[in-house]
């Protein structure tokens, strides 16, 4: 579930009444729940099931190669580049497609980096030494 199911889906539908596309659909849906592990993991896997296409008799089998990518940078887009560099390879990577357990992981490490660089930032605010930006 969304930490505020109320915000997610006035999100949601404005999105979808604007003629929003999968990408930016699967990008809010996991801002709007990446704080809670469940909650995250279950709008991770939204996200991947609206940019997925269907693999034999699966329906939501995997990602196209450029879609993953687009979605991570735009998870990233906000994070300092310091806190990115280690995920520059999965950014880059130059794959037809992905599968869920893989895009998990991605999508996971992405929030991870931006939690870090957003708790260095208010550690680093609280000691009196702000970071240049």
């Amino acid at each position: 579930r969304p930490d505020n199911p109320i915000a997610f889906l006035a999100s949601y539908f404005r999105c979808a009444a604007s003629g929003g596309d999968a990408l930016v659909m699967a990008f809010r849906t996991i801002k709007v729940s990446s704080s809670q592990r469940a909650a995250g993991r279950d709008a991770i896997y939204a996200a991947f099931c609206s940019l997925a296409r269907p693999v034999g008799r699966e329906r939501h089998g995997e990602v196209v190669g450029r879609d993953f990518q687009a979605l991570l940078r735009l998870l990233l887009c906000d994070v300092p580049e310091e806190a990115t560099d280690l995920l520059m390879p999965i950014v880059q990577w130059q794959g037809e497609a992905v599968r869920f357990p893989h895009f998990l992981m991605a999508v996971q490490a992405c929030l991870q980096a931006d939690e870090i660089a957003r708790l260095a930032k208010a550690v680093a605010t609280d000691m009196g030494r702000v970071p240049s930006a």
